[in-house]
Parts: C-alpha cells; structure tokens; sequence
C-alpha cells in the first residue's frame, strides 16, 4: 500500500536525518521551527545526511517552496488535511491522496507522474 511505502521510504532514511526530523516536528510553530528547518537544509546540502540526501537537496536548493505551488488547488488542500490529521486517520487519508492521483482526480500531470511513480522499481521493489 502507499503507507507501507512511505515507511519503508522513511525507515532507509539516514539514522540522524529522521532524528532531526523527528525533532523539527516536536516543536511548535515559530521561528525556532523555522531556524531548525534550515539547519535540517543545510545539514543535507553539506551532506551531513550522507551522499544520496546532498544529491537530492542540491537539486531541489532553488526550488524551495516552489513545488508545492504548483500543485492544483484540490491536492493542495488534501495534502493540508492530511498534515492537520490525528495520527490514526493519515494511512487512511494518504491511500486516499494515492487513489485520487491515480485515477485523476488532481489532473493529468499529477496523474502521470503517480502513475510513473506506481511503476517504478522503488514502489515494485519496495518491501515492508
């Protein structure tokens, strides 16, 4: 299922970066959050996180904040509903989110690239 891949991603996360990010979602709010966001950013542009997080950070460093831009209004506000859930209710909400992309729901280019993502060798090799 899409919850077990994404623990499955997370579980082969560097041990210190899912501290840090265990950490970053322990604090309210607020500048402190903020200042130990771009620590976490910067931890991984200098590769604190290892080779394969750097790679990905220096790819993504001019594009903070612009992806999520970009996505249609309709997933926009899933992916804020997902984040606001109890615990209990986000494998439920995120299959729902992978369900909806794949079928569409969010327009042909998200749709493309779920189903890009489905078939890959990351989500077909994935186990849990």
């Amino acid at each position: 299922s899409f919850a077990q891949h994404l623990v499955y991603i997370w579980t082969h996360l560097p041990a210190n970066f899912r501290a840090d990010l265990k950490h970053l979602r322990s604090l309210e709010p607020g500048q402190e959050r903020r200042d130990a966001a771009k620590q976490i950013r910067q931890n991984a542009l200098n590769g604190v996180y290892g080779a394969e997080i750097q790679k990905r950070a220096e790819a993504r460093k001019d594009h903070h904040g612009s992806l999520i831009t970009k996505l249609p209004d309709n997933l926009k506000a899933d992916l804020k509903e997902l984040k606001a859930a109890d615990r209990s209710e986000r494998v439920d909400l995120a299959e729902q989110i992978a369900k909806n992309a794949l079928d569409g729901d969010y327009g042909k280019r998200i749709q493309a690239k779920a189903e890009r993502f489905h078939a890959s060798d990351r989500w077909q090799n994935c186990e849990v």
